[in-house]
């Protein structure tokens, strides 16, 4: 949108500097530091909320370092949105969903139902090991078709599934 009360720039560069502000001056401000964000993978963020680097032989900023949070600010911890990377994987569904029958057998049903397993797991599996989450990960298309062997919690569908 054109913010013309307040900001000249572009919208996505407005969500950026407004979090900038925030991180630089919460601190003395509201006395807390932003130790963590959720956000989506946005990287355009994630290069401007950290320190800037400087080469480590002359001390000059690297020209391509868009790191704008002051040395003396804690650099916050990105973690994920969950509902994101549900979206994230799940487009990825639908484009299967797609292509012709000769490429992918993928319905739309099933396409809805492999991002309700995905976003259980993730759901389900969030503070567990990357071993933990692995496995889960390999269940959610044996589950989205009855085979229940991968999760945690014997599921039984509420429905029969249509056979053929």
């Amino acid at each position: 949108h054109d913010c013309i009360k307040n900001w000249d720039g572009s919208s996505k560069r407005m969500e950026t500097q407004a979090i900038l502000d925030m991180c630089i001056s919460c601190p003395y401000i509201r006395n807390f530091v932003a130790h963590w964000i959720i956000s989506d993978d946005d990287s355009s963020m994630r290069a401007v909320l950290c320190h800037v680097r400087l080469f480590l032989y002359s001390g000059k900023k690297d020209p391509k370092d868009k790191g704008l949070i002051p040395s003396h600010i804690i650099e916050p911890e990105f973690k994920a949105d969950p509902s994101h990377r549900n979206k994230v994987v799940a487009k990825h569904f639908f484009k299967l969903k797609k292509l012709s029958m000769t490429k992918s057998r993928m319905t739309g049903d099933i396409a809805k139902r492999l991002k309700r397993s995905w976003g259980y797991m993730l759901k389900q599996n969030r503070g567990g090991t990357i071993e933990e989450f692995v496995d889960a990960a390999k269940g959610v298309l044996n589950h989205t078709f009855d085979d229940h062997r991968f999760c945690k919690i014997g599921v039984k569908r509420s429905k029969p599934q249509r056979k053929g």
